[in-house]
């Protein structure tokens, strides 16, 4: 079981599920799997990101009745390929090496589906008395776009849970809350541009990635790039800036592009940063507008920053300016009880709320979550309840009813979102026989 567990999930990472890649081909991949073992099988299909989409869901058992729900996201962040030392640049290739397999997905959060499926073979599923339904949904780490489709369309059915377990990387251990999640774009189009001789010099910043939950994790290249930008003298102006793939993740890179008087650019190295080139050029166009805006916003970040209690964080995902526009992407990550919406309300720039994911908050007296927990000590795991720093599925998922529990193998922090993320080989063991008496005890 071990042996084809691990060769299924090696399977799984290969396909990419990117969501600029699309998560129907993973959807049918695991649908063919779940046919062969009798479940119903069907998909809520769209078109996003120009790809083709599908939240998988999968059913088995009584018609009737309170339904045991595993929920797992099927699409992964946007990633650099060349950042993956641990697979040979492929992050499609999975590797295992010293106990841990690394791979694209393997803890964020695809291979808790593998595990669920190794579970199912190992059980007699003709007699549940409950019914089991298994759901994938696309889009998660976007923003939770797949399960809003999803949640209607049960309603819908009259699906109505008593449990879901709803798949990220908790160490095994049970999440019982979650961060909500918002995004906010920042822009401003610009107008007076000005043309001079001087010297075109390319700036290239380096940062660590990781998730954006936890930004003390990594190194914000964008934060880096905008303090040495800060810094620069009158004789420097920028003429572009671009860093960053998504909201949620942090940026490892930033590139800033800057004009000069002189072949010189100074304190690049204090920030992280390298020269790449200077040039010497004629007629540098660059907006004259751009450089006291980005210390601006820079200055004001710095102050909201401050402002945040030990519970909030916020990190800047994508930065994107030129001649004509400046584009700055940030997340806000605010507790249960936290209302207050951040930031920058001072007319420069146009604001505009990207996503507003809920957070989440389970009673831990509930019975459901009790049981749970008490199937986890039988099995010798972590039962002791956990707050996730990141926004996850559950607020949503939890308008189908009953208990709402986030669970799977790997950890998140230091892990999901950067390069060479991995799994612990014996979590994908120890999450396959878990889901084994998790089944058993809720339908058979």
């Amino acid at each position: 079981m071990q042996k084809e567990l691990l060769d299924f999930s090696k399977k799984i990472i290969s396909i990419d599920s990117r969501n600029a890649s699309g998560t129907l081909r993973l959807a049918q991949f695991v649908a063919k799997k779940l046919k062969e073992m009798g479940f119903h099988v069907e998909y809520q299909k769209h078109n996003f990101f120009g790809v083709p989409q599908a939240n998988l869901i999968a059913h088995t058992g009584p018609k009737k009745g309170k339904v045991l729900l595993l929920n797992t996201h099927l699409d992964t962040v946007a990633t650099q390929k060349s950042s993956w030392t641990k697979t040979g640049g492929n992050p499609f290739r999975a590797v295992i090496k010293k106990g841990k397999l690394y791979g694209l997905g393997s803890a964020d959060t695809k291979l808790a589906l593998a595990c669920q499926i190794a579970a199912l073979k190992t059980l007699s599923l003709k007699n549940l008395k409950r019914p089991l339904w298994i759901t994938g949904t696309y889009g998660e780490e976007v923003g939770l776009v797949g399960v809003q489709k999803l949640v209607p369309l049960l309603k819908k059915k009259k699906v109505a849970t008593i449990l879901v377990v709803n798949s990220e990387p908790t160490g095994l251990a049970p999440c019982l809350g979650n961060k909500g999640f918002r995004v906010y774009r920042l822009s401003h189009s610009f107008k007076e541009l000005k043309n001079k001789d001087g010297y075109l010099a390319r700036v290239v910043f380096s940062g660590k990635s990781g998730h954006s939950a936890y930004p003390d994790q990594g190194i914000n290249a964008i934060f880096e790039a905008l303090r040495w930008v800060n810094r620069l003298p009158k004789k420097c102006q920028v003429v572009s800036i671009s860093g960053g793939l998504a909201p949620n993740i942090i940026p490892s890179k930033c590139e800033v592009t800057v004009w000069s008087s002189v072949a010189w650019v100074p304190m690049t190295k204090k920030f992280g940063g390298k020269t790449i080139s200077i040039t010497k050029e004629k007629n540098i166009s660059y907006a004259q507008k751009l450089l006291p805006m980005l210390k601006f916003f820079l200055k004001r970040y710095k102050t909201y920053l401050a402002s945040l209690s030990s519970s909030e964080t916020s990190n800047i995902g994508l930065i994107r300016a030129d001649l004509h526009q400046c584009e700055i992407t940030c997340d806000a990550r605010l507790p249960y009880h936290q209302k207050r919406v951040p930031f920058l309300r001072n007319g420069i720039f146009k604001i505009e709320k990207m996503k507003d994911n809920p957070a989440y908050a389970q009673d831990p007296g509930q019975l459901g979550v009790k049981k749970f927990r008490t199937l986890l000590k039988k099995v010798e795991l972590n039962h002791s309840p956990m707050i996730k720093a990141g926004c996850t599925e559950a607020g949503h998922l939890s308008k189908l009813g009953g208990a709402v529990i986030t669970f799977g193998p790997g950890t998140a922090v230091g892990n999901a979102h950067q390069p060479n993320e991995f799994v612990p080989v014996k979590d994908l063991f120890h999450a396959t026989q878990f889901y084994q008496r998790l089944i058993e005890a809720w339908c058979l």
